[in-house]
């Protein structure tokens, strides 16, 4: 047998402490078998390269997210040319080591699996990040708090809208096959985060629709282009345009814009005045553009082969999806799927998405408690208790899974809790209460009774007026009684 392998498994566990402000922290249970029978007759009978065999063994070795493989592969075996580096990280939660034909490498194997999982896999401090994000803590690095920006917040659901914009469809007739390309390019990458919410994709064509600023001339290269400082004025103008969406849901707005031929062809560069290669550019938490030159007046159809590329890019960016990349050469990372998202990413963003649940649902029933202490009239009902206690209870219990590395199960409870704790804090009931307090019920109700009481205040002193005279009227008659009886004794 000219190749050796033995099996690592390995779960990442990450424990929360009880303050909202605690730092997750991350551990690792690491436990070795023997390759199976049915390993072993794959890695003997395998010729070919060592991607193909990484989706042969997803399909024959059942993997739970959260989980990770580690196979120890000898340097004699060959199973993809041109691969130099000591570890290969696949696609489907498999990490291959290429070490010396050895019995016993394993103590030799795990620093590197240690290095590949921390730093790149789970990325602890991506984690961390995506924690405190939702908590408003500030003290982050700067790289990771620019990343979390980013990204949309977790939400059931999300609205994808993708817009043609033709500011001159007297010049040029533009039309696209989008349907096809969100098929062919899109509809893998949402099947796969279905997980994380309900995605709806929908399109349309604007015209007579412009960027709403002038780009500058570049008379030596006879183009004309835009900096990084007019990219922000490019949104609000198109946005009135877009329409609106009945959802309670966040849109992200995908825009292919054709530039006027009197601005054609139009650029986007870089600080250093280098053209940007895609021609677009991402708005966090909004969606992307992409500018699309057309040579000619007339009928145009846009390559979607080009666009769909840049804004499944995008996408994945506002979603929070992780990118994986090493930054050690002897590390080589698998190409990016045909689905557009890879085990280890779909692992990543369920634990960046569940530390985000646990934080915004420990912040909302924090901000619900300090609420009840100000509005002391504030009556919680029986099925807001229920909400509550089921938040509390689910926060608790997905903690005990992140525990034991059940990632998946987690995820799930995370979104049960943020769920229910959002649901608590915006019941209608509470609003009436939460939005007429004591003071202002004073300073709405007192305008309208004062004009009614004063008449009702002059009435009742007149009345206790006449009552005092009365009173004085029948005390002095009684005092002349006493004085005539008291004279006619003497």
């Amino acid at each position: 047998m000219s190749w050796y392998s033995t099996l690592t498994l390995m779960s990442c566990l990450f424990t929360l402490d009880s303050s909202v402000r605690a730092k997750p922290h991350g551990s690792y249970s690491v436990s070795v078998r023997s390759i199976s029978v049915n390993e072993l007759q794959l890695f003997q009978t395998w010729t070919a390269s060592i991607s193909e065999l990484d989706d042969v063994l997803c399909k024959t070795v059942k993997i739970q997210p959260g989980s990770y493989l580690v196979y120890q592969i000898s340097k004699n075996v060959h199973l993809q040319p041109g691969i130099h580096q000591s570890v290969y990280v696949g696609q489907h939660r498999c990490i291959f080591i290429i070490t010396e034909l050895l019995l016993d490498a394993v103590p030799d194997v795990l620093p590197q699996v240690a290095v590949v999982l921390k730093k790149i896999i789970v990325n602890t401090d991506a984690v961390t990040t995506a924690y405190f994000a939702a908590t408003d803590n500030q003290k982050r690095d700067v790289k990771l708090q620019v990343e979390a920006a980013t990204a949309v917040r977790s939400k059931p659901g999300y609205e994808i809208s993708f817009s043609l914009l033709n500011p001159d469809p007297s010049r040029f007739r533009v039309s696209w096959d989008i349907r096809t390309a969100t098929s062919e390019h899109l509809h893998l990458l949402l099947d796969r985060l279905a997980v994380i919410g309900n995605f709806t994709v929908a399109s349309q064509i604007l015209r007579y629709v412009s960027l709403g600023v002038n780009p500058k001339l570049d008379s030596k290269e006879n183009l004309y282009y835009l900096t990084q400082h007019d990219l922000p004025h490019i949104i609000n103008p198109v946005e009135s345009r877009l329409g609106t969406y009945v959802s309670s849901n966040p849109t992200l707005d995908f825009l292919v814009y054709v530039p006027t031929q009197h601005q054609s062809p139009l650029h986007i560069v870089d600080d250093m005045g280098h053209r940007v290669t895609s021609n677009a550019f991402l708005s966090p938490r909004w969606g992307g553009i992409i500018i699309h030159n057309v040579n000619e007046s007339g009928d145009c159809v846009i390559e979607m082969e080009k666009i769909m590329p840049v804004f499944v890019s995008q996408l994945r960016q506002l979603l929070g999806v992780p990118d994986l990349r090493s930054p050690f050469p002897e590390i080589l990372m698998s190409n990016p799927p045909s689905s557009g998202i890879s085990d280890w990413e779909l692992d990543g963003l369920l634990l960046h998405r569940c530390m985000e649940n646990i934080a915004m649902t420990t912040t909302t029933l924090t901000s619900l408690i300090q609420l009840l202490e100000e509005v002391t009239n504030m009556v919680i009902s029986d099925h807001i208790q229920a909400q509550i206690v089921k938040a509390i209870e689910s926060v608790a219990e997905c903690q005990n899974h992140l525990k034991s590395g059940r990632l998946m199960d987690a995820f799930l409870l995370s979104k049960q809790a943020i769920e229910s704790s959002e649901a608590a804090f915006f019941d209608p009931s509470m609003l009436t209460l939460l939005y007429f307090p004591e003071d202002q019920k004073f300073a709405i109700y007192v305008p309208l009774f004062v004009p009614v009481s004063l008449p009702l205040l002059l009435s009742t002193r007149s009345a206790l007026k006449q009552l005092f005279k009365r009173k004085e009227r029948a005390v002095e008659d009684t005092d002349g009684i006493g004085n005539i009886q008291l004279a006619e004794s003497t």
